[in-house]
């Protein structure tokens, strides 16, 4: 599925490379049909994420969090000139965390191949920050009320 981030009626994009419902490559078992959609809600977009083995997406600071959140392998590709972009796509790249490709240099059969030596599992520390600013905040009133 692509999901081309744009609200709109039109779902096909002006691109003659990728039409509705095209063939992209050919894959052992055959051509592998792409659904093409325009935009989708938070919830089908986590639905999407979720029944996916294989993410390719942006390196967007919100893409990576989503992504490292729920635990999904990814091919990161940069846009060009987003300099954040970039840099967290090398950086995660570097760490062996997700693959990562420039977009003038994309190729999706060898980018499958390469990701299999990469993973999305990142231990992230279990706390509750809510609780922790909840518990100093206490103590700065219990603190104040003192004086």
């Amino acid at each position: 599925m692509i999901i081309r981030g744009k609200p709109a009626t039109n779902p096909t994009p002006p691109s003659p490379v990728i039409r509705q419902g095209c063939r992209l490559w050919e894959g052992a078992g055959g051509w592998a049909n792409i659904k093409i959609v325009p935009h989708l809600s938070t919830e089908k977009i986590k639905q999407a994420i979720l029944s996916s083995d294989i993410i390719i997406c942006r390196s967007g600071y919100s893409n990576i969090m989503d992504l490292i959140t729920l635990n999904k392998k990814a091919i990161l590709v940069p846009t060009p000139g987003q300099t954040e972009q970039e840099y967290l796509s090398k950086y995660y790249k570097e760490k062996g965390v997700f693959y990562s490709i420039p977009q003038d240099k994309f190729d999706i059969k060898a980018a499958l191949d390469d990701i299999e030596s990469f993973s999305a599992n990142v231990s992230l520390p279990q706390v509750d920050l809510l609780d922790e600013e909840v518990k100093t905040l206490m103590f700065l009133v219990i603190d104040y009320d003192e004086r």
